[in-house]
């Protein structure tokens, strides 16, 4: 005899998936998808993160569908502002200037209220 351990469970009208860690998450309907997957490459932060941050951040919100893994990798493939910007490479990053000190704490200074010269 087989049997099926039932990962769905239906609460107040919805469907739930069990997660790992028994952490319950609503199932998607397919009409939401495309609204979910636009907020979360390139909602109110505006990031358009990755297939990768796409699928975190569906998941921290307590969403899931079967096939969402591909769903955000295809769309993160289809957002023509995450093509044109693309990976942020070497050439981006800003050259790191070494401090050179003259004397022993010479890069630390507290300023007080009402004096804008450094105390030492």
């Amino acid at each position: 005899m087989v049997v099926y351990i039932v990962d769905f469970q239906l609460i107040v009208g919805q469907l739930y998936k069990l997660g790992p860690y028994e952490i319950l998450r609503r199932y998607v309907l397919e009409h939401e998808r495309s609204m979910i997957l636009a907020e979360a490459h390139e909602g109110l932060v505006l990031g358009h993160y990755g297939g990768k941050e796409t699928i975190r951040k569906i998941l921290r919100a307590g969403m899931w569908w079967p096939t969402f893994h591909i769903d955000a990798k295809e769309y993160c493939k289809t957002c023509d502002i995450s093509q044109r910007m693309g990976k942020p490479n070497r050439r981006d990053q800003m050259t790191l200037m070494p401090q050179v000190a003259s004397r022993d704490f010479a890069k630390m200074g507290y300023r007080f209220c009402g004096t804008n010269k450094p105390t030492w």
